[in-house]
């Protein structure tokens, strides 16, 4: 027998209340199977990620259990240590504004890295519209231009953008696989693509097998002495 039930569609207005209503976690912390690629090389490795939201990002990324890299962001520098070539980066983070447009604001890269979408500033963009998948939403997240389709039966964000108005850069990020952590609803896999023109392109996939909350865990980053800085 063909089920001819028309799908049971979440309101516009839950979808947009839910849309606002903002998770807060004192730690995240997670494993995936990752795949890095650049215009240049290609990179698939076991990543770990642990994060205190407002206060720092951390990154590690392993292949048959040998550290290739980490990678740490705070509220004033992104730091880069590549164990390969014995080398390491120091970005201040304002300087992503001067070069690309994109936002420094903590709290937003914690939100979007944790699988939530950007804090939304309704106040100078808002449109919303309906099709027979998807609300899709036009805002701005710290003066970038965001768009996001949200699933109009579970009211998961699906799919999403964030583009500089004045410098080009954007960043297109897919979400799916959603699962239940105690109450929160998160992806198990994303994929998160960079365009920051000039040939610079960067692709993230990340496919997570675990995923904590609320259980705090060490961050250590250190950078050794006898590396060398490429910046």
């Amino acid at each position: 027998m063909i089920d001819t039930e028309s799908p049971v569609y979440l309101s516009q207005e839950s979808l947009v209340r839910d849309l606002f209503q903002k998770q807060t976690h004192r730690f995240f912390s997670a494993k995936a199977k990752a795949t890095v690629q650049d215009a240049n090389s290609s990179y698939k490795g076991t990543m770990y990620l642990r994060i205190r939201p407002d206060s720092v990002i951390w990154t590690a990324v392993k292949k048959l259990s040998v550290e290739g890299g980490r990678v740490q962001i705070d509220s004033a520098v992104v730091s880069v240590i590549n164990r390969l070539e014995k080398t390491y980066q120091t970005i201040p983070l304002d300087s992503l504004t001067n070069l690309y447009g994109l936002t420094t604001d903590l709290s937003s890269i914690c939100d979007l890295v944790m699988g939530y979408p950007p804090a939304l500033d309704t106040a100078q963009l808002w449109k919303v519209e309906l099709d027979t998948t998807y609300m899709k939403v036009l805002s701005l997240s710290n003066d970038l231009i965001c768009q996001l389709a949200i699933d109009r039966l579970d009211g998961h964000v699906k799919h999403g953008s964030l583009e500089a108005k004045v410098l080009g850069l954007s960043c297109n990020f897919t979400f799916d696989d959603y699962r239940d952590i105690n109450g929160s609803y998160l992806p198990f896999y994303r994929r998160y693509e960079f365009d920051m023109g000039k040939d610079e392109y960067l692709s993230v996939q990340m496919e997570f097998s675990s995923i904590e909350l609320d259980v705090p865990k060490s961050i250590k980053f250190e950078i050794p002495e006898h590396y060398t800085k490429t910046n």
